[in-house]
């Protein structure tokens, strides 16, 4: 489990060098990680994601791995107000379509539906 794990978070991506997913830690059924092919970010998946049924791990999912080139998606905020979740990704879709297409949800929503 990654050192960003908490209660309320299913996964996250991080640049690999902050937190190392090494062979042992791949073979470790308690630890679940990835690398991209390039080895650029490591995707921790939490123990509340255990709970969670696969559907719903999807837009999580692609929202934490489009942090990856080529897509390198980030966080993105409109006017200082987030943009996590259907409403703000699609206040930000209509208010700014060029930053939407760098936000992670606004990509994990276009995905899912």
């Amino acid at each position: 489990v990654g050192l960003l794990c908490s209660e309320s978070t299913l996964l996250y991506a991080t640049p690999l060098g902050r937190e190392n997913c090494g062979q042992a830690d791949l073979q470790n059924g308690d630890v679940l990680c990835a690398t991209s092919d390039k080895n650029e970010y490591v995707v921790y998946t939490c123990e509340p994601a255990a709970s969670v049924e696969a559907s719903a791990l999807l837009p999580v999912l692609v929202h934490e791995v489009s942090k990856f080139p080529p897509a390198s998606t980030s966080d993105v905020d409109l006017n200082g107000a987030s943009t996590r979740g259907r409403d703000g990704a699609a206040a930000l879709a209509l208010q700014n379509p060029a930053l939407a297409v760098k936000n992670g949800d606004n990509l994990a929503f276009l995905v899912q539906d």
